[in-house]
């Protein structure tokens, strides 16, 4: 009986196995934490990233809703011969006439090469946004004809920081300390101040009296002071889309069809935009129509499609970047973006492996190990009415 008894007391665990079980746990739960750290460091870096673009796409989304508003509003009318143009001369042709502009390219050729702040592209358009400056007094109608454009800007102020926040000359303690950045604007010209058709005429004498300027109301004739004069005066009506954006890149195009079409039956022909500029009023169609070719001519017409593309950064790498870059002229230089993007048809890469523009300007963010991504769509203007023809 007590050999019986002694056998059924020694059922158990040992201290060896209690030992070996004790480890298991631990080192389980060890895996655990490890498993549960890195699953948390994950999701914290995947929602960082997405909150640090979320502006970007925000942005580009809103960008290219408005870019889709174009308009033109074109119209046939008479054209009398080269010199006379009384009711009693007989019309020489119908010719498609348009008040309104669409211009795009890159910004050194529409502001001007001096000008070292505006990087890559922009675009600039009319669209019935009802933008008005003072709705009390101007009222709100939604179908009001307004500037609006977008590019880029270089600078160390943020034009959406309120007046309170700004820093002073010489304030050595900011309460918002100037950031170099590269930012996407929007320019939004209030309808009451609509400019496309303003030109201010000299002061002239008449009866030894001086007559003060005065301003009147017609097309600019291929001006570019319908969108330069508003975006580069003292105080113009541009906010901030979006912080980080280092490059924009506007090309418009003919739809995939009409594009066929033109490559099938000559294969070397030039594309809509080659050196991405597009001016509606650009290749006057007049006596030497026959040096334009009628399939590009964007005389008084919106391209059917504009393909935009947007590279942006994320913060920390923006503020390594502004680190090493005093001026805008040395960040454009540290990004080296200036040499990329001027011929369309280096945009994307080659078929016989030669790396695109984006692809080569991609590798350089990389170099300076900036963390970025690229948005890209291809709006379709729904204004556009493409047409071969220029005259009846």
């Amino acid at each position: 009986m007590k050999n019986a008894h002694f056998s059924r007391s020694r059922k158990g665990f040992t201290l060896v196995e209690m030992l070996i079980a004790t480890s298991l746990i631990v080192l389980l739960l060890l895996f655990l934490v490890a498993m549960t750290d890195s699953t948390a460091k994950t999701w914290k870096y995947a929602s960082s990233k997405t909150e640090q673009f979320q502006e970007a796409r925000i942005a580009f989304d809103a960008m290219t809703r408005r870019l889709s508003e174009a308009t033109l509003n074109t119209y046939w009318d008479v054209e009398y011969p080269s010199g006379s143009r009384t009711p009693a001369t007989t019309p020489s042709r119908y010719i498609r006439k348009s008040e309104l502009r669409f211009i795009s390219g890159p910004m050194n050729t529409l502001v001007g090469g001096g000008v070292t702040k505006y990087p890559t592209h922009g675009v600039f358009f009319q669209a019935p946004t009802g933008f008005v400056g003072n709705s009390v007094n101007n009222g709100s109608l939604t179908n009001l004809l307004n500037t609006s454009g977008f590019f880029l800007e270089i600078s160390s102020t943020d034009p959406n920081l309120p007046p309170f926040l700004e820093s002073e000359s010489g304030d050595l303690n900011p309460v918002v300390p100037p950031r170099l950045r590269s930012r996407l604007m929007e320019l939004r010209e209030p309808s009451e101040k609509f400019s496309v058709y303003q030109v201010t005429q000299p002061e002239e004498k008449k009866d030894d009296e001086r007559v003060p300027r005065t301003t009147i109301f017609r097309p600019l004739s291929g001006s570019l002071a319908w969108f330069t004069t508003t975006l580069t005066s003292a105080n113009p009506p541009v906010r901030r889309l979006a912080d980080n954006v280092v490059a924009l890149i506007i090309l418009p195009k003919l739809t995939p069809q009409d594009e066929l079409a033109r490559v099938t039956k000559n294969p070397g022909a030039t594309p809509l935009a080659k050196g991405y500029v597009y001016d509606s009023y650009a290749n006057v169609y007049d006596s030497d129509a026959t040096t334009v070719d009628p399939e590009i001519n964007p005389k008084n017409q919106l391209p059917p499609v504009v393909q935009v593309t947007m590279v942006a950064i994320d913060e920390v790498s923006a503020a390594r970047l502004a680190a090493i870059s005093q001026t805008a002229n040395q960040l454009r230089e540290n990004l080296k973006v200036d040499r990329f993007f001027t011929d369309s048809t280096r945009l994307a890469d080659q078929a016989n492996g030669t790396a695109g523009d984006l692809t080569q300007f991609q590798a350089e963010l990389n170099k300076l190990k900036l963390t970025h991504r690229v948005f890209t769509t291809n709006v379709s203007i729904r204004g556009a009415k493409w047409s071969r023809a220029q005259s009846e």
